[in-house]
């Protein structure tokens, strides 16, 4: 048994992601646009990825910012504009 295809789905336009996966194929490049890539890729790519999992660094970043690349971020500012660099403090 074959199941039809949705008529109101093959009415919509091509989704992004399916743009994003052709351009990926057409570039050779890995495509973050689904969450996954189509290969393992390059092994330091992997470790640095599993070293984020396992230092809990696994959910999107709070909407503050994390308080170590805010901090990095500031610095150059502070010194172009003669501000003053006090550290970054963790909002809750």
């Amino acid at each position: 048994m074959t199941k039809t295809l949705n008529q109101n789905l093959a009415a919509q336009p091509t989704t992004i992601f399916t743009l994003m996966s052709e351009l990926a194929r057409q570039h050779d490049a890995i495509n973050l646009g689904q969450g996954f890539p189509d290969t393992e890729g390059p092994q330091d790519m992997v470790r640095v990825a599993a070293d984020a999992l396992l230092d809990n660094r696994n959910q999107y970043a709070p909407l503050t910012g994390l308080p170590e690349l805010r901090q990095a971020v500031l610095m150059p500012a502070c010194g172009f504009r003669a501000l003053p660099s006090a550290p970054i403090r963790k909002w809750s």
